[in-house]
């Protein structure tokens, strides 16, 4: 459990969350070099004294007594330091996150009738020196709708925010759709991820199969959807950026437009603006889309 809280965190102040909680998400860190410490985890205690030196803590009615406990029989360890380079596979979970130096890739399949769930398997995101190029929004404020059935009503939760693809306006919907095929290998130089989600749709869309695949070779990341339907459908794909202009490559058609924060919640992580960019491909019953991420600090460091 520490490796996978070491895993998803990506700066001095940000981690890869793919359900409810927010990008800047609080934790105890009294609680957590106490678990790293009794699991041998030296990369958790470096993480929890990051955090102290960053992070503002925010503690919750059933933890106000507990931080200071942790606290008293624990230490910090200026002796040890995060890794800047990492590759983790969580094959029961299908999650992959690479770190190496100022890149940052987490990657899910899963299923949509997960604790939290968004509407998002096969959702990814990548980010260079600090500043997402694609990102995942988190949970906007809750209400009493939110865990309602207008909960994926809310533009966060829906399959609309995050990045596989919408067919005819359609995004995934929740339920027991899931990645099926999920093949993962490789390390921090290279890697590669396939996963089928087509059954993530509703079957009014009559998809036959959507094989998402991802791939990283140290100068590039390139994702590839490549989908069949019995009928003809109209795919987009939404990124959601830091940047007013995100990197990627891609011969398909697209528009960029700001996207203003007003909700608490999600300023909290991510300010008061981002940035939305929607690619369209042409209706048809079968085809594929391929975007491009350059890494090229990472050749010439290679």
């Amino acid at each position: 459990m520490v490796g996978y809280i070491v895993d998803v965190w990506y700066d001095r102040n940000r981690n890869a969350h793919f359900s409810d909680c927010g990008a800047r998400h609080s934790i105890n860190t009294g609680l957590l070099r106490a678990m790293s410490e009794q699991a041998d985890v030296p990369q958790g205690i470096a993480l929890a004294d990051m955090l102290d030196d960053c992070l503002t803590i925010f503690p919750k009615p059933h933890s106000a007594i507990l931080p200071p406990l942790f606290d008293l029989f624990t230490s910090r360890h200026p002796e040890v330091s995060l890794p800047r380079r990492s590759f983790s596979i969580y094959h029961i979970l299908q999650q992959v996150f690479l770190k190496y130096d100022g890149l940052f890739i987490a990657l899910k399949g899963g299923s949509n009738h997960e604790a939290h769930n968004h509407n998002d398997v096969g959702q990814f995101v990548i980010a260079r020196d600090g500043r997402f190029d694609a990102l995942d929004l988190g949970s906007a404020t809750y209400d009493q709708s939110t865990f309602s059935e207008q909960r994926y009503n809310h533009y966060p939760q829906s399959g609309l925010s995050h990045n596989p693809l919408v067919f005819n306006g359609i995004s995934q919907e929740a339920g027991i759709g899931r990645a099926t095929q999920f093949e993962a290998s490789g390390d921090e130089k290279a890697f590669t991820c396939k996963m089928e989600i087509s059954s993530c749709y509703p079957a009014s869309l009559r998809l036959q199969s959507y094989h998402r695949t991802f791939s990283y070779d140290g100068r590039s990341f390139m994702i590839r959807d490549a989908w069949k339907a019995a009928l003809p459908v109209k795919p987009t794909m939404t990124l959601l950026h830091e940047r007013p202009e995100t990197p990627v490559q891609c011969d398909l058609p697209k528009a960029t437009e700001p996207y203003p924060i007003s909700d608490a919640w999600l300023s909290n992580s991510w300010g008061d603006m981002l940035y939305r960019t929607i690619f369209t491909a042409p209706e048809a019953t079968e085809g594929t889309i391929t975007l491009l991420f350059p890494c090229n600090s990472l050749a010439e460091e290679t």
